[in-house]
């Protein structure tokens, strides 16, 4: 049987480990996104290049500005994916730690198993005492 307390901290661990998986989730479609705007850039520069055989000066303006908001963009995407990135580790940190010292609070020094569930694309845990804790 599992231990109350250890049971709420457990769904505690989870919680956290879902906001992670959201914010990366979030980081991946916003990078899909800048991949689109990366691909639409390419396309204008090919359409606008060339009219009537001579290259167009307002044209040409008009695409450097659009490919340096590009690049800035793309700048600002990294920035903000690194940001994120830790924000997704710190999650997960701060999810097993309080998990840890959970169990040492309850239990002491007690032995963990950890194993991997490919299904839940998780962990779960089982104590040297018998007890499992599933995601």
């Amino acid at each position: 049987m599992s231990n109350p307390k250890l049971k709420k901290v457990w769904k505690s661990r989870i919680n956290l480990r879902t906001k992670a998986k959201k914010l990366k989730i979030e980081l991946d479609d916003k990078e899909i996104q800048s991949l689109d705007i990366n691909l639409e850039s390419i396309n204008i520069e090919k359409k606008i290049e060339y009219e009537n055989g001579t290259f167009k000066s307002e044209k040409d303006r008009a695409l450097s500005n659009y490919s340096i908001a590009c690049h800035n963009y793309s700048i600002r995407l990294k920035e903000e994916r690194i940001k994120r990135s830790k924000e997704v580790i710190d999650y997960i940190i701060k999810s097993d730690i309080i998990w840890i010292n959970s169990i040492i609070k309850i239990y002491g020094n007690i032995g963990i198993e950890w194993f991997y569930n490919p299904k839940k694309k998780d962990y779960e845990c089982r104590l040297e005492n018998g007890e499992m804790y599933f995601p």
